[in-house]
């Protein structure tokens, strides 16, 4: 017998073998002859504000030729979420359902994550897991600043919301009498300080001053200071 000789495989050969090798979808696959359903969440994440809304979108692959009806159930959202689908039933004609969320202004910022299931009778369940990013509403606050008496500085003032290490924007300057209105803040609570106040000038909470700004609103803010 002549012995075998082994021919060197390249790598694009070895690669191709590799992902035959591997491809496999345990008979459920989008080839598959077996009857099943697959679920897909697009955007598998979508960021809501605070009292607000958002959407997405469910897609569901039926194969190997199921047509059964697919019913579409929420799990794991918390209170303060509110989803809603639309159809809830998918027919043999229908592929794709729409999701709207509903965030309650209260409901604290942070991510959220979910899950969507189809069920439906002679198939194994699907399930598709999706996050819901709550972030902050936002609002603006008008800073008023009224000085009477003399000495005034004509340079003015300088606004800081919160601390020097957690602040939302960059000190803002405004003049003695004078109006800043700072936008797109996060509807909580913060505290504002009024910096470069002349020696010679005093007003009540100046410093570290408390408030809370209103989503979707605007909060007004007035320092008066005297000047001797």
């Amino acid at each position: 017998m002549r012995p075998r000789t082994w021919r060197p495989v390249s790598a694009a050969a070895l690669q191709t073998i590799i992902v035959l090798a591997c491809s496999g979808d345990n008979g459920t696959g989008p080839g598959s002859k077996v009857p099943a359903i697959h679920l897909v969440v697009n955007p598998a994440t979508v960021l809501v504000q605070q009292g607000s809304s958002g959407s997405m979108t469910v897609l569901l692959t039926r194969v190997g030729g199921f047509s059964g009806v697919v019913t579409l159930a929420f799990t794991g959202l918390p209170t303060g979420i509110t989803a809603s689908i639309a159809p809830a039933e998918l027919s043999n004609a229908t592929a794709t359902a729409t999701v709207n969320l509903i965030v309650a202004g209260t409901m604290a910022a942070g991510p959220y994550t979910a899950t969507v299931t189809a069920t439906s009778a002679g198939v194994d369940a699907a399930i598709a897991t999706f996050e819901v990013g709550v972030v902050w509403a936002l609002g603006d606050v008008r800073v008023t600043t009224q000085t009477s008496g003399i000495g005034l500085d004509a340079n003015g003032y300088v606004i800081q919301l919160d601390t020097p290490w957690d602040y939302e924007l960059e000190p803002t300057g405004i003049a003695t009498n004078g109006t800043v209105v700072l936008r797109g803040l996060s509807a909580t609570s913060h505290v504002l300080t009024l910096l470069d106040v002349a020696a010679n000038c005093t007003g009540e909470t100046l410093v570290d001053r408390p408030i809370t700004v209103a989503a979707n609103r605007e909060t007004a803010v007035v320092f008066q200071l005297h000047c001797k």
